[in-house]
């Protein structure tokens, strides 16, 4: 369909500690969301008395952040 754009990503960050004091080892350091996903939609009028006129909306959910002691907050 002329003048729609979709954009949508995901991304999964496998972060872990390797080699660190005992007990954090395989535990996720606090920090980036182990899932994230975004999507943007806008469309644009490609003709008529509203060519060039465009809206669009967007969001960017993620899973809750969980520093090292396992306890979930959210920004």
């Amino acid at each position: 369909m002329p003048g729609l754009n979709i954009v949508a990503r995901y991304a999964y960050n496998d972060i872990h500690f390797v080699k660190t004091d005992k007990g954090y080892e395989g535990k996720r350091p606090g920090g980036p969301p182990a899932h994230a996903a975004n999507l943007w939609v806008n469309y644009s009028f490609v003709k008529g008395r509203l060519n060039g006129l465009g809206a669009g909306f967007g969001g960017n959910p993620q899973m809750p952040r969980r520093q090292i002691s396992g306890i979930a907050f959210r920004f």
